[in-house]
């Protein structure tokens, strides 16, 4: 339901840059509509009950999309500008390894461009993500000492790369949220 509604809502910006007047406008007049149409989406055209565990679900889940929203206010009113590139985006990336082609695929929930020159892989998370799960440490050395949203992380960045050789590797920030 949290993607289905975040997908929704920045479709509603449709390539346009958005700064804060333009999301807050955005955001206060579509996103009850782009909620609703989650639900319905995702079997609940009634939305969730309002007892049990689909209960609990739907204050975590107005609770997670109210903190994201919350999160981009801040970055916009702080002078930063968006531009969505991409929603539900394939990554993938072939290569060969001594004959055997390899298929590196990931799914990024959105991709943006911040400021007009930063490129954000997000990566919307329902279930807990604490900082040490993305921190990467100048100690590691081998892939399988790193956590794993750290390597999706990795992976994401290499696979957006690979496809866009264009962008500087450096201007390319996968983010979890």
């Amino acid at each position: 339901i949290i993607h289905s509604t975040f997908e929704n809502l920045y479709n509603e910006f449709s390539d346009n840059h958005i700064d804060y007047n333009r999301y807050t406008e955005i955001v206060e007049s579509k996103l009850s509509e782009a909620y609703q149409k989650a639900l319905e989406t995702n079997n609940f055209p009634n939305g969730l009950p309002d007892s049990g565990f689909n209960y609990l679900s739907k204050i975590m889940i107005d609770e997670l999309i109210n903190n994201f929203i919350g999160y981009e206010k801040t970055f916009l009113s702080n002078g930063n500008t968006l531009k969505v590139i991409g929603l539900e985006k394939n990554l993938h990336h072939t290569f060969n390894i001594n004959g055997i082609d390899v298929n590196l695929i990931g799914f990024a929930d959105r991709i943006d461009m911040a400021n007009g020159e930063t490129i954000r892989i997000l990566d919307y998370k329902s279930g807990s993500v604490k900082d040490s799960d993305v921190e990467i440490s100048k100690d590691v050395k081998e892939l399988k000492d790193l956590s794993e949203k750290s390597l999706q992380l990795l992976i994401y960045k290499y696979l957006y790369k690979k496809m866009n050789k264009n962008i500087a590797i450096e201007n390319i920030e996968p983010a979890i949220f």
